[in-house]
């Protein structure tokens, strides 16, 4: 079995899939999405980070 590749992101590249309505979409890919620690307390935390979490953004 292949192991998960990880794409780590940043804020905009978020920001930018939710504003065209691709966020979910590209939680179902094969890939894990992660943001390092720091950004997610930073910009993410209060400001839909529970909803990233939950469709499998880590940490």
């Amino acid at each position: 079995m292949k192991p998960m590749k990880v794409l780590v992101s940043d804020t905009s590249i978020l920001i930018d899939l939710e504003r065209g309505s691709l966020l979910e979409i590209c939680f179902r890919l094969p890939f894990q999405f992660a943001v390092p620690d720091l950004l997610y307390e930073r910009e993410l935390k209060n400001h839909g980070g529970d909803n990233l979490l939950k469709i499998g953004l880590r940490i």
